[in-house]
């Protein structure tokens, strides 16, 4: 437990929890309290079971009835009931009675609804990483990525916010639309495929179907729908939206480690190698800009890639500072 709550007595911090008020490293202090204190574990959930007990609507309470079970069980029928506080009548007795019940049941709700759709994060740093959603909605976030998502989503929708990139493979639910929030722009969709890459050192957040469609959502409101095998770009600055006609196979190469090159040039061969294994490739002569690349590496270490397009051009890779340094002749 952190050095600042050490002396937190455990319902207080319980409370805290469950009140949603409780600082993170006082969250990470319970969790480990009640994953290595078995009585302190079942004394969490006992306490968490009041609360959801206090929320619930089968729960009626009959303070009339309540209030006369009382005096007749603990007051003969001679005698006198002898407030404990004169001033205070019976009336007000009950009303205060009354409002603890109401802020136990409201409390609750709140409570529960806290735990319920509080908000949780993937982190995706080094490597791609794959998850799959409560709804059962499987997401592939690629490295310096992250999704944020309730831990039960709501009745009516389906909703995460992604920085980074993205593919998703959503299952269909009737009534009960996948909403992606990324940088501004909503992706819309019940059931499909969809790639969503929205960095943030990019002004572009590019949407691509690969099966379904989607409804593609501009900040200023605009609607664009996209089926399977269409892309969409929307330019953050210039506030349009375009289309490119053909999808480039590379778009999910960092997933599917699959890269196809169709008379490609050297700059873009690189970018694409770049993005897939997450190194920093630099060109230092001009003219190797002008060669093309025809061919497919499927699931290939990077290794073998640099290798072969190597000796394809005749290059020399130097490090630097990080960086793989490319130099070599005009393929004019």
């Amino acid at each position: 437990m952190g050095k600042e709550h050490k002396n937190i007595d455990f319902e207080e911090l319980v409370g805290k929890y469950l009140a949603g008020s409780a600082l993170p490293d006082e969250v990470e202090s319970l969790e480990s309290i009640v994953k290595s204190d078995e009585q302190k574990k079942k004394k969490f959930f006992e306490i968490k079971k009041s609360w959801s007990l206090a929320k619930s609507s089968r729960y009626k309470f009959d303070t009339k009835t309540a209030w006369q079970k009382v005096e007749k069980e603990t007051v003969r029928p001679d005698e006198k009931v002898k407030p404990l506080y004169p001033s205070i009548s019976y009336g007000k007795k009950l009303l205060a009675v009354a409002a603890t019940i109401l802020l136990l049941i409201v409390g609750g709700y709140l409570i529960f609804n806290f735990i319920q759709y509080r908000e949780k994060t993937i982190v995706a740093e080094l490597e791609p990483t794959q998850h799959v959603l409560s709804d059962g909605t499987i997401v592939s976030l690629n490295v310096n990525s992250t999704l944020k998502y309730p831990a039960k989503f709501k009745r009516n929708e389906r909703r995460v916010k992604l920085e980074g990139e993205a593919f998703f493979e959503v299952e269909a639910i009737d009534d009960k639309t996948f909403i992606v929030e990324a940088r501004g722009v909503e992706i819309h969709v019940l059931g499909t495929c969809f790639n969503v890459n929205a960095c943030k050192d990019k002004d572009i957040v590019e949407v691509t179907v690969y099966s379904g469609k989607v409804l593609m959502i501009t900040p200023d409101g605009r609607q664009f729908e996209l089926k399977a095998g269409e892309h969409k770009i929307f330019d953050k600055i210039e506030k349009i939206v375009f289309e490119e006609e053909v999808i480039d196979p590379n778009i999910i190469s960092w997933k599917t480690r699959l890269l196809i090159f169709e008379n490609t040039d050297l700059n873009y061969v690189f970018e694409v190698i770049c993005n897939t294994y997450h190194i920093d490739i630099v060109i230092k002569d001009r003219e190797l800009e002008g060669c093309r690349l025809t061919a497919t590496f499927d699931d290939r270490p990077l290794e073998d890639i640099l290798e072969i397009i190597k000796e394809t051009f005749d290059l020399r890779y130097f490090h630097s500072d990080e960086k793989i340094l490319v130099t070599g002749k005009d393929c004019e």
